[in-house]
């Protein structure tokens, strides 16, 4: 995910949409990951948002207090894949 991320900031996007929804289990490496995509993404003024965050991924975020450090968009229900 950091390849990718670092990838699309060279490439010059701005704004990267980080899909959460098939997550089902964040570990401590997952959030590392995550605390250092989001760095790489300030440091270049870019912003990395979530979306559709799913139940495990969200209360995890929410228990290491990191939910409030991402922008996060959650899709029209109309626009959801179904499971």
């Amino acid at each position: 995910m950091i390849e990718d991320v670092r990838r699309l900031l060279h490439r010059g996007e701005r704004r990267i949409l980080l899909d959460l929804s098939q997550v089902e289990h964040i570990d401590s490496h997952g959030v590392g990951m995550l605390v250092s995509a989001w760095r790489m993404t300030a440091a270049e003024e870019a912003t990395l948002i979530l979306s559709d965050l799913s139940p495990p991924a969200r209360a995890t975020l929410k228990m290491v207090g990191l939910l409030e450090m991402f922008p996060e968009i959650t899709p029209p229900p109309d626009q959801r894949e179904s499971p």
